[in-house]
Parts: C-alpha cells; structure tokens; sequence
C-alpha cells in the first residue's frame, strides 16, 4: 500500500516589522490627538451661552454636534487600531489603516464642531 504524497504546507508570511514600528508611532500620535480633541470637546458647550441674549440657537443641533465632537473621534480611532492590530496579526500592511483612521477622527471631531457653532446664529 501507497501512501498519498505530504501536503506541502504553506508557510506564514513573517512579521512586517517596519510595518509595525510605524502603525505603532502612528496609534501613539493618534491617541494623543485624541486626547487633545476629546478635551478641546469638553468646552464646545459654552457655544451656547449665548443662547437667549439676542441669538437664535437650535439646542438640539448644540447638543447632537457635541456629543458627536466628543464621542465619535474616540469611537473611529479605536476600530482603526482594532482594524490595524488584526491585519498585523494577519502579517498584511497595516500602518494606511490607522492613518486612515487618524485622520477620519479629526474629519469626526470638526464636523461636530461645525454643527455646534452653527447651531447659534446671531439674532
């Protein structure tokens, strides 16, 4: 009796290790950003203190734009690096993904930003 000949097994693509280095330089100056639009977000609600004293403002509009400028960019960055970190698990090229990402969170955060300021108008 014959046997079958072996399988060859494929063999894993190793590590990219540039690729690493710079998603990881990346994630770190994306999280900082973060940090800095989060809390920059944290005083976008005295864009309405001028409400009721000859403006015109949309409260709601206010509210949705900051919620979004606080919220969302932390929610993108954290599914591209989610994203990335499992394409580095898959040996592909990862380091576009959080760029992508970094740059989506701020694109995020001045969308919010734009809803809150235009949310008051001048009487």
């Amino acid at each position: 009796m014959t046997l079958p000949p072996a399988q060859a097994v494929p063999a894993r693509r190793p590590f990219i290790g540039w690729d690493i280095a710079v998603a990881l330089v990346i994630m770190v100056l994306a999280v900082i950003a973060d940090l800095l639009v989060t809390f920059s977000a944290l005083f976008l609600v005295m864009a309405g203190d001028s409400c009721g004293s000859g403006s015109v403002c949309s409260i709601s509009q206010l509210t949705i734009g900051w919620l979004i400028a606080l919220i969302a960019p932390s929610v993108v960055l954290v599914v591209a690096i989610v994203i990335a970190v499992v394409r580095i698990f898959k040996r592909r090229i990862s380091w576009w993904i959080v760029l992508v990402g970094a740059v989506l969170m701020l694109a995020v955060w001045g969308l919010g930003v734009w809803l809150v300021f235009s949310a008051v108008k001048e009487g």
